[in-house]
Order: C-alpha cells, then structure tokens, then sequence
C-alpha cells in the first residue's frame, strides 16, 4: 500500500491511497486534490497517516479474529495508545448479528 501523485487531464494532481495485494492497483482512497504544491504536500502527509491508521486497525481486526472465544467469555487485546480493548463473545448476540445479516 502506497501513497500515489497522479495527473488529472485538468492538470490537477490527486493523491490517492493505492494496494497492490492482488497483482493489480486498487484505489482504496482518494485524499484530494490540488494545484498548489503546499497543499499536495499537505495531502500526501495526511495519505501517509491514513495508510499508518489503517495498518493499525486490521492489525486488531486480525487480533479479534484469531480470538476463540466461547460463551461469556472476554479477552482485553492492548492497543498502541496504551488503551485496552475489551472483546466478549455471546452465543445470543452471535445469533442476533447472523440473523441481522441474513435480512
């Protein structure tokens, strides 16, 4: 995952977030556009933090997946902040949630 400048046929240059897992680009976001190189620069920065975040959270969603929890059991997984998060597991809200997703 990369942060991309790219040239609009406006002239306009956009910078987007870019992923290259799958052996073609994707773009996964579009940070803005701009003219002004100050601004552009200020947009890759913010690029740079979203890829930063985002790492982050599939870190944790990889975390709570790998979970195997059974009823009524928790588990508390530390984030970087230095907060926890505290993840229960509820045969009833399990049951809840697959049919909310079924509908």
């Amino acid at each position: 995952m990369f942060v991309r400048k790219k040239k609009n046929k406006s002239g306009v240059i956009s910078v987007q977030i870019i992923d290259k897992s799958s052996g073609k680009y994707k773009v996964l976001k579009t940070i803005g556009s701009s003219s002004n190189e100050a601004e552009i620069n200020a947009l890759y920065l913010k690029g740079k933090k979203w890829i930063i975040q985002y790492n982050g959270l599939q870190d944790i969603k990889n975390k709570i997946l790998s979970l195997n929890l059974k009823n009524g059991e928790s588990q508390i997984i530390e984030k970087q902040s230095g907060l926890n998060l505290i993840i229960s597991y509820s045969d009833k809200r399990a049951s809840k949630d697959k049919h909310n997703r079924e509908r």
